[in-house]
């Protein structure tokens, strides 16, 4: 079966590998065989990445993706990971991620490859594209960057996990969902925005099993009350994902700031305070208590639909001060 090859060009390039002595290779986990030589292979600007074979699926295309741009940030070379080009021979790239099929995330399965790197350039080959991934960080770990260029070491690993099962033991109970823990132990790749883990600052709104929550202040064992039962946690909808569950609010703000959410009084007060009643002070306070995490904004179906509405948080602060009896400016608002 002949597959057509993925080539993602960036201003990279392998010079001739320079000769000198080993160094100690910082790999975690350490391979379960490597073997390393006395050369280093030179990035610069007109490196390309091949993916082949029938685990060439989307996922291991944004993991080669998710690879560039963080080997980018490490290099300063600066180069654009969004290029795609179909090429039609092995020897036009300079890396070649060979994955024979996709591979399933299922105990049991085959998460081994090789890699070899050397004077010809970097090949990376694995049964499924869950071993290539692996592969793709330990190239990242490879990378050393001195006074000497930003550089790959020439080596042989072949690697596997060792271990059938690598879950955490998380006391369900009484654990809000776990995605520090995740990040820590599982993938440190993985991203998500969190500040104070108290419900408050509502950064880490999230999709749990398809309905908005905050991570932060939902339990296990609320979404997960069966045996073998599956937690799926997703960044929130209608607005752009900018990695894994981190989205761009530029949207909801600006819808936000649409409204003016903030209080023009009716009068300047010389001496004293503005007096407000209990009465109508209670017209709006449950306004007062939106923490503007967007978990409404993702689950209005309008939002969906409109690209022009501003949303239901937006709506809820021009009431918020509509409804303030020490407000002017409804006009304004409304």
């Amino acid at each position: 079966m002949k597959y057509a090859w993925l080539a993602v060009v960036l201003m990279l390039s392998i010079p001739a590998a320079a000769a000198e002595g080993p160094q100690t290779l910082n790999l975690m986990p350490v391979p379960a065989q490597l073997e390393q030589g006395n050369t280093f292979i030179e990035i610069d600007s007109e490196f390309t990445v091949t993916i082949e074979g029938g685990g060439a699926t989307a996922r291991l295309r944004e993991g080669v993706q998710r690879m560039l741009r963080r080997l980018s940030d490490r290099s300063t070379l600066f180069f654009d990971g969004t290029t795609f080009l179909q090429l039609e021979g092995r020897s036009l790239a300079s890396m070649v991620v060979t994955a024979g099929r996709e591979g399933e995330l299922a105990l049991g399965e085959d998460e081994s490859y090789r890699l070899e790197i050397s004077a010809d350039g970097v090949d990376l080959t694995a049964a499924t594209g869950i071993g290539a991934l692996r592969g793709l960080e330990t190239v990242l770990q490879l990378l050393t960057r001195d006074d000497k260029g930003i550089r790959l070491p020439a080596v042989v690993i072949d690697d596997a996990p060792r271990f059938p099962w690598r879950g955490l033991m998380i006391d369900s109970s009484r654990h809000f969902m776990p995605v520090g823990v995740l990040k820590r132990n599982l993938d440190g790749t993985l991203c998500f925005r969190k500040s104070c883990a108290h419900g408050v600052c509502g950064s880490d709104a999230m999709t749990i099993n398809g309905v908005e929550r905050l991570a932060c202040k939902t339990l296990i064992r609320d979404v997960a009350d069966q045996e073998n039962a599956v937690v799926t946690i997703e960044p929130l909808k209608s607005l752009p994902v900018q990695r894994d569950l981190m989205v761009d609010y530029t949207r909801f703000f600006d819808a936000y700031r649409i409204v003016k959410p903030f209080l023009i009084p009716v009068h300047k007060t010389e001496q004293g305070e503005t007096i407000q009643t209990p009465s109508e002070r209670s017209k709006f306070d449950d306004a007062t208590k939106c923490i503007l995490c967007a978990s409404c904004h993702s689950s209005c179906p309008v939002v969906e639909n409109d690209p022009e509405f501003i949303g239901p948080a937006a709506v809820l602060q021009a009431a918020r001060f509509v409804f303030d009896s020490m407000f002017w400016g409804r006009h304004e608002q409304t």
